[in-house]
């Protein structure tokens, strides 16, 4: 889950934390990054956590479990 970036293909697979949903971009790191937040990935940390949605259904799940947990 989350994320992995392949510096060798240059691209980050983000895979969401509170669904199956999975969706990859090329780029650097930071191209990436600012590719999916375009896209509507939501990222958000908790603690030392990062923690990655695809929507905001998904973070609102995911915020709920924080509180659980």
């Amino acid at each position: 889950m989350g994320t992995r970036y392949i510096k060798q293909e240059k691209k980050m697979e983000f895979t969401c934390d509170a669904c199956p949903s999975s969706d990859e971009y090329k780029g650097s790191w930071r191209k990436c990054i600012n590719q999916a937040k375009n896209g509507g990935w939501k990222i958000t940390k908790d603690g030392d956590n990062w923690h990655h949605a695809c929507d905001d259904d998904c973070l609102e799940k995911l915020k709920a479990s924080f509180e659980y947990n």
